[in-house]
């Protein structure tokens, strides 16, 4: 699901693995700005894209998003699981 501004939208939280500093990524978010150079918040050799946690605003988290060969992808927003049925939070609620 894709919000607003080109966010994608996930409703269960990504999952990072609980491991020393030493065993994660090394990987460094490449875009300038306020996040350049933001380390992977992934295992040291995880497989797909590298996500870093950006923004933490109670229970929604945006992370920036790039992959392997560099390419800043679109941020993402999670949100802890949510059960069917239930609408989204409203723009006020998310963060941008």
């Amino acid at each position: 699901m894709t919000g607003q501004g080109g966010a994608v939208v996930i409703t269960a939280a990504h999952t990072f693995p609980d491991l020393p500093d030493n065993e994660l990524c090394s990987a460094a978010y490449p875009a300038p700005g306020t996040y350049f150079g933001a380390l992977c918040n992934e295992a040291h050799s995880h497989r797909g894209d590298h996500r870093a946690r950006a923004v933490v605003a109670g229970a929604y988290r945006r992370y920036i998003v790039w992959a392997q060969d560099g390419t800043v992808l679109p941020d993402e927003e999670t949100s802890p699981a949510e059960p069917q049925g239930q609408t989204p939070p409203s723009e006020g609620e998310r963060v941008t």
